[in-house]
């Protein structure tokens, strides 16, 4: 683990401010449920990247390069992802609720 790193804190009034504003926003306000995520995340994020480092594909992945936005923003991708897999199943929820990578992005 990179030491140098700041660890994140949990912040609940960051957390409970931004649930308030989605609520009143009826679901619209997207930016306020990632707020929302990324206030409670603390080190879970650090610890999973770790895991992902140590498997064989973390290591693949981390050797190339790869970027995850630029596969999961191409719109054919789905196609690409077996059904059952996480990617596949992003897609799929992606397109029921009518929204989409850029979307979130933006």
């Amino acid at each position: 683990m990179n030491r140098n790193v700041e660890p994140r804190r949990l912040r609940p009034l960051v957390a409970l401010r931004a649930v308030s504003r989605l609520i009143r926003s009826r679901g619209q306000d997207k930016r306020q449920a990632m707020t929302f995520l990324h206030a409670l995340e603390g080190q879970s994020g650090r610890r999973a990247f770790e895991r992902f480092r140590r498997t064989p594909v973390g290591q693949r992945v981390l050797r190339d390069r790869s970027r995850l936005l630029d596969t999961l923003t191409e719109a054919e991708a789905v196609d690409r992802f077996p059904a059952g897999t996480l990617g596949h199943a992003y897609h799929c929820f992606l397109r029921q609720q009518g929204m989409s990578v850029a979307g979130l992005m933006d």
